[in-house]
């Protein structure tokens, strides 16, 4: 009664159910697996479709909260928020466009309400660029996902086929693994690199400037602190965004 059976094709449900109806097991089309969803295309993007309302749902009361303490809602977007959808953005594919909702409030609703002003297509692109290059590191969540995906199918590859072959005993190479995850982090480096490249192309020279400004060591370092009272940390509405603006 806990097994789930997945068809790959909703039409033949009717035909699973009679072949497999005495067992009393679940016949879907689609399902939730392990946080990330398996079975047909339909199920797959109401998975998603759910997923992502919810996380809309977080940006508009962390938004809420960003018109009053904007430090405390930015902190709490890069410490916890931003990585909610991260798991789904590694294990299903072609999500991309399901995902744009989300840049859509990010971009709209959360960061004029922490900036206290409209901001341009530009500007979100700055922003969008890690604190080391100089933007606030609110990256767009829809342009993340083939990336995400990618490194996760690579970083994986051992283990999906040692599952696929059914190996009773699996010993990961600490070896390989590690060459992946530096070939993975140079890629995104340079990824993000071409990024800057191009948004600075775009940029006025007082911008270029400011960019360049907020990449030198140490510059920035200030974002990625925990707003702590206790070591006089946090920052007041007019002071967080004086500070973004500087």
């Amino acid at each position: 009664s806990k097994s789930i059976l997945v068809v790959k094709d909703p039409q033949m449900i009717d035909q699973a159910k009679a072949l497999f109806g005495e067992f009393n097991m679940q016949i879907t089309s689609g399902t939730r697996h392990l946080g990330a969803v398996l079975g047909s295309t339909g199920v797959k993007d109401q998975y998603i479709a759910d997923k992502v309302h919810g996380w809309c749902e977080d940006i508009n009361m962390l938004a809420d909260i960003a018109d009053s303490e904007p430090q405390a809602a930015y902190s709490a977007y890069i410490s916890g928020i931003q990585h909610r959808w991260k798991f789904v953005q590694r294990t299903i594919p072609h999500i991309s466009e399901a995902m744009e909702p989300l840049e859509n409030v990010i971009r709209h609703k959360l960061l004029p309400k922490m900036l206290g002003r409209e901001i341009s297509d530009l500007e979100r692109d700055v922003l969008s660029l890690p604190i080391r290059l100089g933007g606030l590191g609110i990256s767009k969540p829809h342009e993340e996902c083939h990336f995400e995906y990618t490194a996760s199918k690579l970083m994986t590859t051992e283990l999906t086929k040692a599952i696929v072959d059914q190996k009773e005993v699996y010993a990961a190479s600490s070896t390989l693994t590690s060459s992946r995850r530096e070939m993975i982090k140079k890629s995104k480096n340079s990824n993000q690199q071409a990024n800057y490249d191009a948004i600075a192309e775009r940029c006025s020279t007082s911008s270029k400037r400011a960019i360049l400004a907020a990449r030198e060591k140490g510059a920035s370092s200030w974002l990625q602190t925990l707003p702590l009272q206790k070591y006089g940390y946090t920052l007041n509405k007019e002071e967080f965004r004086d500070s973004v603006y500087l």
